[in-house]
């Protein structure tokens, strides 16, 4: 299972990182916006949702990480990294290998 490096949860929103993905990709950018998601109470579900929204003068890159309690045998196993993909292009950049800051 392909995954985020760990240093990715500790971003936060006004960051400037350089990020290198498991394409070989080197992102520069300012984290503009990090969010938290919760499952709706109603579906019995128990996850939360964290989005990073990194940005720079030429794109937005976004990725995320899904953590939570199987509820059914058909829930995956958490927690579960979605790979970046760039905003505009919709094309997937990988998964985070690395964090830097300036």
């Amino acid at each position: 299972m392909a995954e985020h490096c760990d240093e990715v949860r500790e971003i936060s929103e006004g960051d400037e990182v350089t990020l290198t993905t498991t394409t070989g990709e080197t992102i520069e950018g300012t984290c503009k916006d990090k969010q938290k998601r919760n499952a709706d109470p109603r579906t019995g579900e128990i996850r939360e949702t964290t989005m990073w929204m990194i940005q720079n003068s030429a794109r937005l890159v976004v990725f995320s990480i899904v953590e939570g309690l199987k509820s059914s045998p058909d829930d995956p196993d958490f927690p579960v990294y979605k790979p970046a993909w760039d905003n505009d292009s919709e094309e997937e950049v990988g998964y985070i290998e690395s964090v830097k800051y300036p």
